[in-house]
């Protein structure tokens, strides 16, 4: 028995039987792109701090959200569906509608959005 043992091993090991397969460089790379998707998100633009504190996902905290920004908070997707906070990565297209309810069209990569779009 442990003969047998011992030779399934041995040919285990020469032939690469029961092993994990070797990863590739190309491998990662191809699984996040799989995971990024064209989305579409409606939510607030609000200030980081107040939306990551639970505050910003209404039409009464546009005043604070722009002066929040204009004081030098990064501006963030606050999904109305679950809440969630999303980056993005193109603030200068987000700056004028600050505080309002918006479209965010984009490809979602972790937890930012590269920005195809923004509407009200």
């Amino acid at each position: 028995m442990i003969r047998i043992l011992l030779m399934v091993t041995v040919i285990c090991l020469a032939f690469g039987c029961g092993g994990a397969p070797e990863a590739t460089m190309e491998e990662p790379a191809a699984e996040a792109s799989a995971e990024t998707s064209a989305m579409t998100y409606v939510g607030w633009l609000a200030d980081a701090k107040c939306a990551n504190a639970g505050k910003a996902a209404t039409d009464e905290h546009a005043g604070c959200a722009q002066k929040c920004i204009e004081g030098g908070e990064s501006i963030v997707l606050v999904a109305e569906e679950g809440g969630n906070v999303y980056m993005l990565d193109d603030q200068e297209a987000a700056k004028p509608h600050a505080g309002h309810k918006v479209t965010v069209s984009g490809m979602l990569d972790g937890d930012t959005i590269a920005v195809a779009s923004i509407s009200m």
